[in-house]
Parts: C-alpha cells; sequence; structure tokens
C-alpha cells in the first residue's frame, strides 16, 4: 500500500516459530511505499529500461526491488514486504496483491484460512460459513534456481497486470483471491547468474552456468532444504506458509523442463505417496489440467504431463505443502540458457520423449502432450509468456472455486484428526522421552523443525501412562493433528515401490529421495502409540535446549562424546585457548576453566561436564584444527554444506583451490577435506573451451601427487562419497569400490536410508551409536583388497575399519535393488596409515543436506584428531 519505507509488524501473529541454534531470528516485515497516490501504476519496462523478456536481458534484486516498490507506491491493490534477509544479506520480499477492500481485512482472512488449516474446533456449519466469507489465498513465486532466470523475470509482469488491469478476470481474481507473490526465493543466487551471464554476454561462453554453486551454501539443494529449514531463506518462506497465510495453493516456478515439451506440469508422475490425502492429488490434478487447457485456449503448444517429476518425497518447495492439505506444485517451463534466444530445426524434434525409456511421442497428440511443440524459436520472452499463462490460469481457477479451495483444506485436517485419533495409517500418537535419548540435543534440533512446519508438540507436566508404558513429566507428545500427513511421513519407514522403465528393464529412476524420515536420520527413539490415551495439555510453541552445566567436584572436567552440540563446546573451549585433550575412552577432558564459565558454556549448548579430581592416563591434546575444504570450479553443493555444517558447529577452515593443490604448501593445514565429487572431476576439471580460461582443469597430477606428500608427511585426508574413489586412487590405499561400475539394473540405491554397524569405543566414532543410520545417495561401499606386492592378511591389517554396512536387514527406509550382492558386510568408513600421515574415507556423506544428526560425529572426529601427534588414543575396547 501507499506507505513511506517502515518497519511495520505483520498484521498476522507469528507463533511459535523457534529457529534451529545457530540460525537467524525471524525479522518484522517491512512494507514499502507511502501516503496517497503519486502518479499511474509503472509497468516493468518505465523502470527497468526494458521488458521482462527481452533477449539478453535479466532484472539485478536490487532493480525488481525497486520496480515493486514502486508498484507499492501507486496502488491501494498491493502491500510490499520484506520477510527476511538472504544468506548473503539482500532483503527478501512478498507482494500481497488483492481488492483494496481485502487487504483492509486481511486480518480477518488470514485467521480464517488458519482456522480452516488447523481444523480443529472448526465445525462443518462453521467450516462452510467460513470457506464463504474467505478468500482463496494463493502462493505465487519466481523460483530458487537461478540458472532458471524467467520465473524471477515474469513476476513483476503479472503482479502489474493484477494490480492495474481492469479486465474481468483480474477483477475476479482481486475479489476472490489474495496473492502472496515472491519475486525470487535466491536472491543472492540471481544476482549471482545475472552477473556471471553479463560479464560472458557475448563471448564463447555466454550461455555457461557460473563455476560456483548460485546459492552461499547449497546452491541447486536450495530445494532439498523444506523439511530440515537449514537456510535463512527457507525459514523466511516456511514462516509465511505455515504460520501466517496458510495458503490453499503454494505454486512453485521452475524452468527445466522435458525436450520438447515447452512446459511440463501436473498431474504428476506416479507413484503418491500413501501418506498425502487423496484430495491434495486430486486438486493439484485439477489446477494441472486448467493450465493445459488455457494453453490449448491461447495456442501454445507444448503442454506435457505425468512425467519425471513424482510425488513421494516430501523435502521440495513444492513438496513439503502437500503434507499440510496445501496444492503445492510446480512447473517446468522451457529453457534454452539464460536469457539468450534459440532456434530449433524440424529435424531436432525427436519422435518419442521421455525418460531413460522416451515413450511419449513427440509429435502427434497424446493424453499427456494434448498440442505437440513442433519447433521454431525460442526468444526469451516466450518462457515469460508462458508463465503468464500458468500463474493466471491458476489464480483464475481458484477464484473461480474459491470456497472448494477453502472447505476442502478444512476437509482434509479434519479427515487427518480422524485418522490420528483412529490409528490409521500410523499410531494413535509419537511419545518422545528426553531421558531416552542417546543426544537431547538432536532431539531439540527434531522438535524444532518440527515447530518451523507448525507442528503441533505437547508436552507432559506431570508423569503419565501410554501404550502400558509410563513416561517422565517433560516427555513429549505428537498426538492427531490436520498435519499428520507430514508427521507420519518424517517418522515412519517407508518401502519405495519397484517401477521399471519396462518389464525386465533398468529401474525407473525417483525424482529424489526415496527414505529420508528425519527420525532416522536424526537418531531419534520415539514410541509409536496405537491406543488412544489422555494427551498432555500443555502445548509448547518453542523447544528448550537441554539443561546443562557441571556435575561432580574437582577442577578437570571431562565430556561425554555423544552430544552433537559439545562440539560447539568444545570449539569455544579451544578459540579461547583453555586446554583440552582426548582421552582413551573418547571423553573430551578440559583443564584451566573456571568452574562458573564451564557452568554457562555447559548452560550454553545444553551438555553437562562431568568434574574429576585428576587428568585421566594416556589423554593426547588436541588444539583448534586448521582445516583445508577443497573447492572446484564444477559447483559443488556437497562442498557447500560441508562449509555451513562446519560453520553451524564453529569449525574454522580455509578454502583451497586448485593452484593451491598443484604447487601450495599444505603443510600449514593438519587435516585437507573433499567432498563428494568424481575422481575424474577433482583431477581434470572442465575442459579446455568449456568455460573461461581461468575456471578449466582441475588438480590434474600435480596437485594428485602434493596431496599425496602432505598425508605421507603428517596430514590428513578425509574424503566421502564419490572423492573416496580419488583418494583411493592418489593414495593408493589397499581399497576398491564395490559399487563404482554397476549397472543400475544390477545395484540401484538412488537415495535410501540405510543401516550402519559403527565401533563406538574407536576414536573415528566416538559418540557414535553401534547401530545407526545413514543416507545412501547412489553412494559407495568399498573392500579391502591386497597390494600385488603384499598379502590380504597385510592389506587387513592396514585397513582399520570403523563402519561397515550390516550383512543383513540394511535396509530401513526407500529402495535398494542388489544391495545384498554388492553392499551387504562392506567397508562403509575406513581409516589407513599413509606414511606419518592417515587417510579416512567415507562410502556416504555424514552430514548430507544438513539432516543426518545422527551420523554428524563420523565428519568432527577426524578434524579433531587431525591435531594429535602420534599414534591416535585408540581404546583397548577397539578390536
Amino acid at each position: 500500500m501507499r506507505r513511506s519505507l517502515q518497519l511495520s509488524l505483520i498484521v498476522a501473529a507469528i507463533i511459535g516459530i523457534a529457529s534451529s541454534a545457530g540460525l537467524a531470528q525471524r525479522p518484522p516485515a517491512i512494507r514499502f511505499g507511502s501516503g496517497g497516490a503519486t502518479g499511474p501504476v509503472p509497468e516493468p519496462k518505465d523502470v527497468f529500461g526494458f521488458a521482462p523478456g527481452d533477449d539478453y536481458k535479466l532484472a539485478s534484486h536490487e532493480q525488481l526491488l525497486d520496480y515493486f516498490a514502486k508498484l507499492d507506491a501507486s496502488s491501494d491493490r498491493i502491500s510490499v514486504e520484506r520477510i527476511g534477509k538472504s544468506s548473503e544479506g539482500r532483503d527478501m520480499i512478498v507482494a500481497i496483491i488483492s481488492s483494496e477492500v481485502n487487504l483492509k481485512n486481511r486480518a480477518r482472512y488470514q485467521d480464517i484460512a488458519r482456522r480452516l488449516s488447523l481444523a480443529r474446533g472448526v465445525s462443518e456449519p462453521e467450516a462452510r460459513s467460513l470457506s464463504k466469507e474467505g478468500k482463496v489465498i494463493v502462493w505465487i513465486d519466481g523460483g530458487l534456481h537461478a540458472t532458471e532466470v524467467a520465473g524471477a523475470q515474469h513476476t513483476p509482469e503479472l503482479a502489474w497486470w493484477l494490480v492495474s488491469s481492469e479486465s474481468d478476470e483480474a477483477k475476479r481474481v482481486r475479489d476472490n483471491a489474495i496473492l502472496v507473490l515472491m519475486p525470487s526465493m535466491n536472491p543472492d543466487g540471481l544476482d549471482i547468474v545475472r552477473d556471471w551471464y553479463y560479464k560472458n554476454l557475448g563471448t564463447p561462453f555466454e550461455t555457461t552456468s557460473p563455476p560456483d554453486i548460485y546459492h552461499h551454501y547449497v546452491g541447486h539443494d536450495n530445494n532439498r532444504d523444506w523439511t530440515m529449514f537449514t537456510q535463512m531463506e527457507t525459514q523466511a518462506v516456511a514462516r509465511q506458509l505455515y504460520h501466517v497465510w496458510y495458503p490453499q495453493i503454494v505454486y512453485n516456478h521452475h524452468q527445466s523442463g522435458p525436450f520438447p515439451s515447452r512446459i511440463w506440469g501436473p498431474p504428476m508422475k506416479d507413484p503418491v505417496n500413501p501418506n498425502l490425502d487423496p484430495l491434495v492429488v486430486s486438486t493439484i490434478n485439477q489446477i494441472g489440467e486448467a493450465m493445459r487447457k488455457r494453453f490449448d485456449e491461447e495456442e501454445k503448444p507444448g503442454y506435457s504431463s505425468h512425467m519425471l517429476y513424482d510425488i513421494w518425497w516430501n523435502g521440495s518447495m513444492r513438496g513439503g505443502p502437500d503434507y499440510h492439505n496445501m496444492a503445492g506444485f510446480l512447473t517446468e517451463t522451457s529453457l534454452y540458457r539464460m536469457a539468450t534466444p534459440h532456434c530449433y530445426a524440424p529435424e531436432e524434434i525427436p519422435e518419442t520423449f521421455g525418460e531413460r525409456h522416451k515413450n511419449l511421442p513427440a509429435k502427434i497428440p497424446s493424453v499427456n502432450y494434448t498440442n505437440p511443440w513442433l519447433g521454431g524459436c525460442w526468444p526469451f520472452r516466450k518462457p515469460v509468456e508462458y508463465m503468464l499463462t500458468a500463474s493466471r490460469a491458476t489464480l483464475d481457477l481458484a477464484a473461480k472455486t474459491k470456497e472448494d479451495f477453502l472447505y476442502n483444506t478444512w476437509r482434509m485436517g479434519t479427515r487427518q484428526i480422524a485418522r490420528g485419533e483412529r490409528a490409521e495409517g500410523g499410531p494413535f500418537a509419537y511419545v518422545i522421552d528426553p531421558s531416552a535419548q542417546h543426544d537431547q540435543t538432536r532431539m531439540v534440533d527434531f522438535l524444532r523443525t518440527f515447530r518451523i512446519a507448525n507442528i503441533e508438540v505437547r508436552q507432559a507436566d506431570a508423569p503419565f501412562t501410554a501404550g502400558g508404558k509410563e513416561y517422565p513429566a517433560g516427555t513429549y507428545v505428537l498426538g492427531p493433528s490436520s498435519y499428520r500427513p507430514y508427521v507420519v511421513d518424517l517418522i515412519d519407514e517407508k518401502k519405495f515401490p519397484e517401477r521399471r522403465l519396462y518389464p525386465g528393464g533398468p529401474p525407473d529412476p525417483p525424482y529424489d529421495m526415496t527414505g529420508y524420515e528425519l527420525s532416522y536420520q536424526m537418531g531419534i527413539k520415539i514410541d509409536r502409540v496405537k491406543e488412544p490415551f489422555a494427551l498432555p495439555s500443555k502445548i509448547v510453541t518453542e523447544i528448550a535446549s537441554p539443561a546443562g552445566g557441571v556435575t561432580g567436584t574437582g577442577d578437570v572436567y571431562a565430556l561425554a562424546p555423544n552430544v552433537n552440540w559439545g562440539v560447539r563446546a568444545i570449539n569455544k573451549l579451544l578459540k579461547n585457548n583453555a586446554r583440552v585433550s582426548w582421552a582413551p575412552d573418547n571423553r573430551l577432558i578440559v583443564e584451566g576453566v573456571v568452574r562458573e564459565d564451564l557452568e554457562k558454556l555447559g548452560a550454553e549448548f545444553g551438555v553437562f561436564f562431568t568434574g574429576l579430581d585428576a587428568v585421566p592416563a594416556g589423554v593426547k591434546p588436541i588444539r583448534s584444527p586448521r582445516i583445508a575444504l577443497y573447492r572446484s570450479h564444477r559447483a559443488n553443493m556437497d562442498e557447500g554444506w560441508t562449509r555451513w555444517v562446519l560453520e553451524q558447529y564453529g569449525f574454522a577452515y580455509t578454502t583451497v583451490r586448485n593452484p593451491d593443490l598443484r604447487s601450495g604448501d599444505l603443510s600449514k593445514f593438519d587435516v585437507l577435506l573433499f567432498a563428494d565429487e568424481a575422481d575424474t572431476t577433482i583431477l581434470n576439471g572442465a575442459a579446455v573451451g568449456t568455460m573461461p580460461q581461468d575456471y578449466v582443469g582441475g588438480i590434474g597430477m600435480e596437485g594428485a601427487a602434493n596431496v599425496r606428500r602432505f598425508v605421507e608427511r603428517g596430514g590428513w585426508v578425509v574424503a566421502w562419497d564419490r572423492a573416496s574413489d580419488f583418494a583411493i586412487l592418489a593414495l593408493d590405499l589397499p581399497l576398491r569400490n564395490s559399487v563404482r561400475d554397476t549397472r543400475p539394473e544390477e545395484f540401484f540405491i538412488p537415495g535410501s536410508l540405510l543401516r550402519i554397524n559403527t565401533k563406538p569405543a574407536h576414536p573415528l566414532a566416538a559418540g557414535m551409536e553401534a547401530s545407526a543410520v545413514a543416507m545412501f545417495a547412489d553412494s559407495q561401499a568399498f573392500q579391502v583388497i591386497a597390494p600385488a606386492a603384499e598379502g590380504k592378511q597385510r592389506a587387513m591389517r592396514d585397513v582399520d575399519v570403523y563402519v561397515e554396512y550390516p550383512r543383513q536387514n540394511f535396509m530401513v527406509s526407500g529402495w535398494e535393488l542388489g544391495g545384498s550382492r554388492y553392499l551387504a558386510g562392506r567397508v562403509a568408513a575406513a581409516h589407513v596409515k599413509v606414511g606419518e600421515g592417515h587417510a579416512v574415507i567415507m562410502g556416504f556423506r555424514p552430514h548430507w543436506r544438513g539432516q543426518p544428526h545422527n551420523t554428524f560425529k563420523l565428519l568432527f572426529n577426524p578434524l579433531f584428531l587431525s591435531t594429535i601427534s602420534g599414534a591416535l588414543p585408540v581404546s583397548t575396547a577397539v578390536q
């Protein structure tokens, strides 16, 4: 609305959002604009100097902010608000667009949406009355994958149309709907990609992608963060979806559709997750068919559906809302590259298209491709226009059937509450006893992620009995709720249905993960109680940190290795020059710290230090590790996730590039980390002519030799997943990757949770549980092999295996083919002495997407141990 820039609280209260430890607090909204009307409604081209979709032109994030501020200042039909900051400090905004009257009464409509979404306490007659009174709330965003450039560019034109148009359709949408429009959920990436594109415009590298990830930490995985909510951007949007607006429709624009289709959209591909309410699926189908019809009406060919993108995984921006009974979906509009136009000759159009087994005709109409696109030119304006058509089709359907969308939200919520009360498709309640946890800080992080998703969490004020078991005061309970699909899906294991591209053929790959439950990834002990019982009356909106402090007497203190937040405490002590040692039983021993200071530190991080009378025998001093993290020019998301996790737990690190490894002095580091990346990429990088000269090549054999010298002279290398192949090659380790050369028909685990057996007494597995869970996402397994000049027995002695895949019952959740033959009983993590140094390899990513807190210690332990002189402090309990 027309107001000067000033702080203003969002009208609807944001209740009960507890961010994870170390993450930013939620900011107030900032509204743009001032006073009365200042002139005509500006078009985007009036502000940008070019129209959205002009070839070779991309508006920057600052230009988008400027346009939306000017649009806000020109009309009472829009309110632009800041909802947070990006990882690099840019403002994130949403534009609320509706009629003037609706915006004045927005608090009422937000409350109606909230009550219908939560459902409890709303009767059917009241739900029908509220649905008639309310306005359908539609979320549309310009995307979050920054190389998919048209999404953000179409949003100012969509806003301008809805604010200024007096067409019947625009009036209907304004009267019956409230649009929550977010220009970009990744403003940092928008500018990273735009700057790279402009820098290379007119050169042979005009259409290349940046050499680094287009989000400060997670790149493309910013669309994989919608259950863990690790990033500031994800948290800000989740607050809008689940605590402020409760939209009935969530539309997430993308731009990477299957060729030659011009836009992919719902209906989705099978399989359907059985935890979803069926009405979510049919509603998404309804929206997709409305879009397809609109494209056919406007004679815009190329709408395809029912391929590539399934409706199983809960973790994407459009997926999470589905488990909140919102119709969350995406479209994938065709992209050539950036804002560069391209023309396609008829002979470039294939006969069929789809996935590996291309079975959808590309040149003749079909149910899923009613109007084929047969080639021609694709200027940048085309994808912008296609996105505008899809967005308007969604808004028009919502406006025409707004009562159905609102009432069905209540219908689904009420149905899910009833299913919980009857213990259908899951238990009556999930009970989490803090005293039963291996690590209470993991439990706190787990429950905090659920609160960000606005899951109702209850806590007992007194002891109680459920399912024939007694629980103490302080126990948490997740009972029946409207968002039950979300809760069940992230706690209970599931089996992905086996799918083949054709009978007897290779597996039909899922869109993303097939098993991903946070309960297993974070190692939470949860009791599933089927019999109804009286739920605790106390509903907690914020999850308190565990108690912490100092117990016992003495001025030497021990910290048990099982608590993740204890790593933060140790790093803070080391930075403050405390004396810390590693004991043979894997406890960390602290000296020279005033007890009162340690009390405060323990309370801060939810850990208890135990007072001792003397320093245990055999301790080895540790210090802050000098960490080098390798970063190639191939935009490695796992490297970004590694940086994020290290920072969250207080580790300092230095990024090293190809020249550093080829000829740099590595002796200033204790440990060199290689994140998941193919050995060929590490060695060779980008080929000459595919990127500007500064970004071609890898570390080469020269770099590999330098890495080996570093280790032989006492350094550590820690590599995981595909990077383990590089470590095996460069360091000549007596190990072989047993799954590297398998075909999908033989071995296929695309993203599943597997059991691992660890040796908790081993220093590299300190703090782990003997049976843990790892995310295996096209990951690795190893066998010990003997070098040609040595025997098998010598090789077995040299390889110190501390994590293995079980010989049987290794599957927890998801889908696997061939695991019994290629994975069962194989090495999952091992330590090998190389000269005076050490190599550690892991077949999986211990910190995958910031989620598997139960395996974080496998990353943290070698970092501390790399600072110890001499042999590792191996307990006699280690075999």
